[in-house]
């Protein structure tokens, strides 16, 4: 656990570099289904929930939305406490495993602490508290750095980035639950921690552009450490489910085959299976996987996974309707141990060969695939 103080003299020595900028971050966000999601409506100047009923409401009169260095975003323009936006608690988010991730842009300068999300309350009450802020390094007010606190009932955990710059968007996404937590600026994970904590038990409210740090829980009466920038692009997540990233060519069905994931990501339940349907009938297949996504022309279809390839088991026949369920046993190799052990943590990308004489001239296809991370 890096504490604020550590993190200060790291910066100081130049033992943490400087963060650049990519498109966007979804390195700990993909497959997570989306809880909230929240857009900035000019005309109505409200913070609207995409996907949920949680429409955020401002406080105070500086904050405006609008369109902020070309993104629709909030303006918090005078880092004042007051001026935030208030989100109501939702069951939701009493998550075992999740993430948050928002965009945000620092002007003007970098106080020693602004606000961007908080999920909080005095004290540890229940647990699960979370903090997303910045700070200025040690002497500067022209650059600084990222910090979360997140915490159990009993103890404080914390997160910190590289050097940011000012009047730049950075993307931020933190993600918790059974594999650790872990805070990623532009889709690269810049620290991590073993704690494997999670919101369950946080009824707070929560904030956009203020601290709750020091607020009585379940109130808004002592807000802290507001926010001076843009903020944009908030979203909550769930836990991370199978998702496919890649699909195949129709096959004599007169479809494209699929996967789909029955059970649990946990390999200690040791309960999932893959179902895959849209095969031609009494056809041989393979289901294989590996840890690289890949894109290439593959007999009638699409290979998509990259070497090493792991062959799983030998299906005899896809039957009569052209479905298969191939029980996933974590028990036994490849997945329990050896180069295709399945790791906590650790995509997985699986898909399925099968014969298709009719097909083309290669005679064979392949079915789309399933991106699959497991937990303990």
């Amino acid at each position: 656990m890096r504490t604020p103080a550590r993190r200060a003299a790291l910066l100081a020595a130049g033992f943490i570099g400087l963060l650049t900028t990519t498109a966007s971050a979804e390195v700990l966000t993909s497959g997570r289904p989306l809880l909230g999601k929240w857009s900035f409506d000019e005309t109505t100047q409200t913070a609207i929930d995409e996907v949920g009923d949680n429409d955020g409401t401002i406080s105070g009169s500086a904050v405006t939305i609008g369109t902020f260095a070309g993104k629709p975003a909030a303006n918090f323009p005078t880092a004042n406490r007051s001026d935030h936006i208030r989100f109501e608690h939702r069951g939701a988010y009493e998550l075992a495993a999740g993430a948050v991730a928002l965009r945000f842009y620092n002007t003007g300068l970098y106080n020693p602490t602004e606000t961007l999300f908080s999920k909080d309350a005095f004290g540890f009450v229940t647990g699960g508290h979370l903090t997303i802020r910045t700070h200025n390094l040690p002497g500067s007010s022209t650059e600084g750095f990222l910090e979360v606190r997140f915490q159990s009932d009993s103890e404080s955990y914390y997160l910190t980035s590289g050097t940011l710059q000012l009047d730049v968007w950075y993307e931020v996404e933190f993600a918790f639950g059974p594999n650790g937590m872990e805070l990623a600026v532009d889709d690269v994970v810049v620290d991590s921690d073993s704690y494997t904590g999670g919101m369950t038990g946080n009824e707070e409210p929560f904030a956009l552009g203020a601290a709750r740090t020091h607020a009585t829980t379940g109130t808004w009466d002592d807000m802290r450490h507001g926010y001076s920038g843009y903020v944009s692009g908030l979203c909550i997540y769930g836990p991370r489910e199978p998702f496919v990233y890649c699909e195949s060519l129709a096959n004599t069905s007169g479809q494209p085959g699929t996967l789909d994931y029955n059970g649990s990501t946990s390999i200690a339940a040791n309960d999932a299976e893959i179902v895959i349907s849209g095969l031609p009938a009494n056809k041989p297949a393979y289901l294989f996987y590996g840890f690289n996504q890949a894109e290439a022309p593959f007999g009638e279809g699409v290979r998509c996974i990259g070497a090493p390839i792991v062959r799983y088991r030998k299906v005899p026949s896809t039957g009569p309707t052209g479905m298969v369920t191939v029980p996933l046993d974590f028990t036994s190799p490849p997945l329990s141990s050896g180069p295709g052990q399945a790791v906590p943590g650790v995509p997985l990308y699986f898909q399925l060969w099968f014969r298709d004489p009719q097909g083309g001239p290669e005679g064979f296809n392949t079915t789309g695939a399933l991106c699959v991370v497991f937990e303990p």
